[in-house]
């Protein structure tokens, strides 16, 4: 991976007020705050290289500053002591505490299950202290993809309770609704067991129907276990007033849809060379990870697989689709880095 990231100089107005977390090398966790771009370590490297730590997920921070993320201890000198934990911190590097430990890495552990314990996505609830997060991952072949799906767990950090709710859900986005009670999941469905009235636009989705498998994303209500389809696509991001969510076929192409309904909205996306929503704090406004635009400097990553090379660094934009407005936030951001934003309890509109 590339170094930190870098927030990029010059007078933000930003409509929130929140952070954006960053994973880096040797388990180190690194939050910018919105609008001021000021930059802090809330989780500083692990010591010595016997037991080395690495952030293998993050999520947060919720309203009440609190950070989710799973520490990885897999290069350690004792294979028997390999393990991985889910851990709180608060925002200011205070109370760093384990929700649980389990053995294995959270990457490679051999599970009856399947290879590989946790996936990519780790969610924490705006309120409430609920974690969502896939376990014992289980590979699926498709045309031109290799895709996971696995256990959907839902743990409560407050009472350091929870466990395995779903099957079969896809390592391809969880996002919770601002109520803490819903979340946002992706399964991987057969074209036939589809609802008619599903049907996206034509442009929309065209490598999945080659798939001959359609990722969908469903709504779990917490209190009721019940699931309800909402749209076709992959990767939701919830709007922070739980209206609407956008969506993503795997060319990038976006859509928003209404968050109870499905049907879509007439809201504008954000374009295919933002390829990671990481939030919308309102409509039509997107924190994204975008490709350098005309006339910028292309970075390049400096620790990278002899096998892929070098990759663009990537740049944090806040973007209004209604003006067309972008203002770029933060620059050389690795697309291998796991990036989260929280807002802040009482931000402005």
């Amino acid at each position: 991976m590339a170094g930190a990231p870098v927030p990029v100089a010059g007078t933000l107005a930003l409509p929130m007020a929140g952070h954006l977390l960053f994973n880096q090398p040797a388990g180190t966790i690194q939050a910018i705050r919105l609008p001021s771009l000021e930059a802090n370590v809330i989780k500083p490297a692990s010591a010595g290289s016997d037991d080395l730590a690495t952030i293998h997920a993050l999520s947060g921070p919720d309203r009440d500053g609190r950070i989710a993320y799973i520490e990885d201890h897999y290069f350690v000198a004792d294979k028997s002591q390999q393990r991985h934990l889910l851990k709180t911190v608060r925002v200011d590097g205070t109370q760093d505490g384990e929700v649980f430990s389990r053995r294995g890495g959270a990457l490679w552990a051999k599970t009856p299950a399947g290879h590989g314990e946790i996936g990519s996505q780790l969610a924490l609830s705006p309120t409430g202290g609920h974690v969502a997060f896939l376990s014992g991952l289980v590979p699926v072949e498709l045309p031109s993809a290799y895709l996971h799906v696995g256990n959907l767990e839902v743990w409560n950090v407050c009472n350091k309770a929870g466990g395995k709710r779903l099957a079969t859900v896809l390592d391809e986005g969880l996002a919770w609704f601002p109520d803490g009670r819903r979340l946002a999941l992706v399964r991987l469905l057969d074209p036939t067991a589809l609802p008619t009235v599903s049907e996206p636009p034509a442009e929309l989705g065209q490598t999945f129907r080659a798939w001959g498998k359609v990722p969908a994303v469903f709504v779990l209500n917490l209190d009721t276990g019940t699931e309800t389809f909402l749209a076709e696509g992959w990767r939701p991001v919830v709007s922070d007033d739980g209206r609407s969510i956008l969506v993503m076929d795997r060319e990038g192409q976006a859509r928003v849809v209404d968050a109870g309904s499905g049907r879509p909205l007439a809201l504008r996306v954000p374009g295919r060379d933002c390829p990671r929503l990481i939030a919308s704090p309102a409509p039509g406004q997107f924190l994204a990870l975008c490709r350098p635009g005309a006339g910028e400097p292309i970075e390049l990553s400096t620790r990278n697989s002899p096998l892929v090379g070098a990759k663009p660094l990537l740049t944090v934009r806040f973007i209004r689709t209604d003006s067309g407005k972008r203002q770029a936030v933060v620059r050389a951001v690795d697309p291998r880095t796991v990036v989260s934003f929280g807002a802040d309890s009482g931000e402005s509109e």
